[in-house]
């Protein structure tokens, strides 16, 4: 059985991380069984030092950074613990032939799925400050402090031309806020003709759903949460491009499911 490491929220209880909802769509694509553990923000680090897993960054002040997700493979008869959704995917490709493959087997395909995570990495880092901040609500009282800690080194790490000393130094007016999510709609605009242009749809890498897909799923997912399904921001980008977006997820839906 497959273990699956996510953040634990206030109920209800709705995944607001872009980097677990990649796994949950992973897990869920392949039809793999699994269960999830809903941990605590705070309680990440000591899964990682627990198990012997090392941390999944070193930042260069020698800072370690434990984060999720995580899985745990018991199939074989000892615990395997991965790190990070793209080396998951790579993992169940192999532990599970079976399934629908994520990483084509072709040349050059993990290296466009790794280029096209960082450009949406990119494309996202302008929201990134406005989420964190958003996402407070969304963490439970006992790991809120050290949400809050953790965020300000994310900042100062994305940012280090704005550094920040405190949480309350990440501040926005509504104006501010409003100018961050706008900010999204061209490089999306541009990005839709990856997925066939406004009138046609396909894949990212061609016919069939890759990692590079759930990649862009998960952060666009993370936006939903954390501000809202009903929230001005969201409507809006579900008519961006057409609509194009509106129509990405609905065909990734049936993997949407958060019930394991």
């Amino acid at each position: 059985m497959i273990t699956f490491y996510d953040f634990l929220c206030p109920p209800p209880q709705v995944t607001k991380s872009g980097n677990t909802w990649k796994t949950r769509l992973t897990l869920n694509y392949k039809g793999l069984p699994y269960k999830t553990e809903n941990i605590e923000y705070a309680e990440i680090a000591d899964l990682y030092k627990k198990h012997g897993i090392p941390p999944a960054i070193v930042f260069p002040n020698g800072h370690a950074h434990y984060t999720l997700p995580v899985i745990k493979d018991d199939s074989s008869g000892k615990d395997v613990f991965v790190v990070d959704s793209l080396e998951i995917a790579k993992y169940l490709d192999k532990t599970y032939p079976n399934t629908p493959r994520l990483i084509p087997d072709v040349e050059d395909a993990e290296a466009q799925i790794k280029a096209f995570e960082n450009q949406m990495n990119g494309t996202f880092v302008s929201v990134m400050p406005v989420m964190f901040k958003a996402s407070l609500s969304s963490i439970t009282e006992r790991s809120q402090e050290f949400f809050k800690a953790a965020r300000v080194r994310d900042m100062n790490f994305i940012f280090p031309h704005k550094p920040v000393s405190s949480w309350d130094d990440i501040q926005f007016t509504p104006e501010e806020v409003q100018a961050a999510w706008a900010s999204l709609e061209k490089p999306l605009d541009a990005l839709s003709n990856r997925f066939g242009g406004k009138e046609t749809f396909h894949w990212a890498l061609g016919d069939q759903i890759t990692s590079a897909d759930l990649i862009l799923a998960g952060l666009l997912l993370c936006v939903k949460a954390v501000n809202g399904e009903d929230s001005p921001q969201w409507q809006s980008i579900m008519t961006w491009s057409n609509g194009k977006w509106k129509t990405f997820l609905d065909k990734l839906e049936p993997y949407q499911s958060q019930e394991n």
